[in-house]
């Protein structure tokens, strides 16, 4: 006599994995996860804001849900965003994370860094006319734009380009 859970868990297993494609179909075709792993953490610390963790290609997005500041709803302690626009297909975003880890521990108190995931949310991505990824704009407190800062693989290079903008909205 076969147990019960035998019977069904070719079954289930089937199930299972149909349930995980058409989830991952209905995300986007990322495969999406809520963590708290320490990148993830360290990303919802930052924003304030829960974060969800998109993967299943090159580069794991830590997609920020909370929204950007605005003149409506302005952050409350007047800090800068840096908005890293990327996407899990992007190999330079992949290429950027040590520099971006870095940025983040470097800047925190400072410029808060939102990485916002350019398929998640493609009217975000279309209203700061992104046009490839990465893309790196800096918000003031009030959501107002005060430049962009380009791609860079050194971690120095990078902040002394994103200290420039901050400096001339100052």
């Amino acid at each position: 006599m076969r147990s019960r859970l035998s019977a069904h868990g070719p079954r289930r297993l089937l199930l299972a994995g149909v349930a995980i494609v058409l989830f991952s179909v209905l995300a986007g075709g990322h495969i999406v996860m809520f963590s708290k792993q320490p990148a993830a953490t360290a990303a919802t610390e930052n924003t304030a804001s829960e974060v969800r963790v998109l993967s299943g290609g090159i580069h794991t997005v830590h997609h920020s849900l909370g929204p950007l500041p605005t003149a409506a709803a302005p952050r409350a302690d007047g800090l800068p965003t840096l908005v890293w626009f990327g996407a899990t297909w992007c190999d330079v975003c992949h290429a950027m994370e040590g520099v971006m880890a870095s940025v983040q521990t470097d800047t925190r108190g400072h410029i808060v860094l939102v990485e916002k995931d350019v398929d998640a949310e493609p009217s975000l991505a279309r209203q700061f006319l992104v046009r490839g990824t990465p893309t790196f704009v800096v918000l003031d407190a009030l959501g107002r734009e005060l430049g962009r800062v380009p791609a860079a693989f050194d971690t120095r290079q990078f902040e002394a380009d994103l200290q420039r903008v901050v400096a001339r909205a100052a």
